[in-house]
């Protein structure tokens, strides 16, 4: 459930916020290791920067109860790149 939630928050974000003309959402599963990735070639952000309104430090929480590793990266003007990577 917590990982459905990051990536539904990831959207959302991508979806309202960043202008993007694709997203793409990878998922790759190697034994026990999973690395999802949410990317987007929208406006980016700048996040030293970012709002807690935007649900970022949340995902991050939330990656983190369930033993994994929630990366952001982004640029303005570059898109950005949430990445969860933990094992099942």
């Amino acid at each position: 459930q917590n990982l459905f939630l990051i990536f539904k928050e990831a959207m959302n974000n991508s979806l309202k916020y960043s202008g993007a003309a694709e997203i793409s959402l990878n998922v790759e599963l190697s034994g026990r290791r999973l690395v999802m990735q949410l990317v987007d070639d929208g406006k980016g952000f700048d996040t030293d920067q970012a709002q807690d309104g935007n649900g970022l430090g949340n995902m991050k929480e939330r990656a983190a109860r369930i033993g994994g590793v929630l990366g952001i990266e982004s640029t303005p003007g570059d898109g950005t790149s949430i990445e969860f990577r933990g094992n099942l």
